[in-house]
């Protein structure tokens, strides 16, 4: 049983079931999975690689498992979305070596076109004027879309503003088309 769970910690496995005479037969297919000891990024990757590699290690660690290549793809994909390139394509492929014994996932981005904000419109009830509240947010026309920094700047203010007694303040975001 112990050489069996250590079995699974290093490999992928893929269970299959056949009927069988007198009952089922179950099959466990284990495929070795290899850590990776590297990560490579190629393509257009319209990000930073460094972004790019905290995203993959916040998730899954420094040396994430070959077998988790899928989701390290998802990850990614989302990263691109919400840093406003809807159309990001990502792939990957391992390259095993065995002298010295190293994995390393090799990483294509094409990012694709940026959404840029084409205009900032704020409305609502602002303590101030409105293009006072657009100043201390900091956006304008022009400037790459990027949903986590736009998210963490409108819930600053709104600690700011609640700092003031505006306790009731609230702020949120929307793309137009």
């Amino acid at each position: 049983q112990e050489h069996f769970r250590a079995l699974i910690m290093q490999a992928d496995v893929v269970v299959s079931t056949e009927p069988a005479a007198g009952g089922v037969a179950v099959r466990f297919a284990l495929n070795p999975s290899h850590s990776v000891r590297r990560i490579e990024f190629t393509g257009s990757l319209g990000l930073d690689d460094d972004r790019l590699r905290r995203a993959i290690t916040d998730r899954f660690g420094l040396t994430p498992s070959a077998a988790r290549t899928a989701d390290v793809i998802k990850v990614l994909e989302s990263l691109y979305r919400d840093a406003g390139f809807p159309q990001a394509q990502i792939s990957a492929k391992t390259a095993v070596t065995h002298e010295p014994d190293e994995t390393t996932l090799v990483i294509h981005v094409e990012s694709g076109l940026r959404i840029v904000l084409r205009a900032v419109k704020i409305d609502g009830n602002a303590p101030g004027s409105l293009a006072d509240a657009r100043t201390r947010l900091g956006f304008a026309a022009g400037q790459p879309y990027d949903r986590p920094h736009i998210i963490a700047r409108l819930a600053e203010y709104v600690r700011e503003l609640r700092g003031r007694g505006y306790y009731e303040a609230v702020a949120d975001h929307s793309l137009g088309h």
